[in-house]
């Protein structure tokens, strides 16, 4: 039963390491599994150990080289969303200009009408009354 405290956690055991480690080994003859069958040599238990490690160690860098590029991707997506929405505004402000400008433009004329006509004194529709 040592063997399962030598073993990387969460890694499952074949049938074979089952049989050794509960019933134990000899030198070419596993237990319950005839002569044919030879058991692990310690440096393959070894090596099985640091491939797991290696594993492990290789799937926590990704995890966190994954975390930086989404927080990056994140940052970019927000700076790009600020760009946009500062564009957007500037473009509705020089709308909102340009037509109120249309808009004067039009009316100037009917109110330098209606200025010249009560400096006058003259009769004004009801209309002019309401615009002044």
């Amino acid at each position: 039963m040592a063997r399962q405290s030598e073993r990387p956690e969460g890694e499952m055991m074949n049938r074979t390491e089952m049989l050794i480690d509960a019933l134990g080994e000899k030198s070419g003859y596993v237990r319950g599994r005839g002569f044919g069958v030879k058991p692990p040599r310690k440096r393959t238990i070894s090596q099985v150990d640091l491939e797991h490690a290696i594993e492990t160690e290789r799937a926590k860098i990704q995890e966190e080289l994954t975390q930086k590029f989404q927080v990056q991707l994140d940052e970019r997506l927000a700076d790009e969303r600020a760009k946009m929405q500062e564009e957007m505004t500037q473009k509705l402000d020089e709308e909102i200009d340009r037509r109120i400008s249309a808009q004067l433009a039009l009316l100037m004329p009917a109110l330098q009408q209606v200025n010249m006509y009560s400096h006058c004194g003259l009769f004004l529709p009801r209309f002019y009354h309401a615009l002044c």
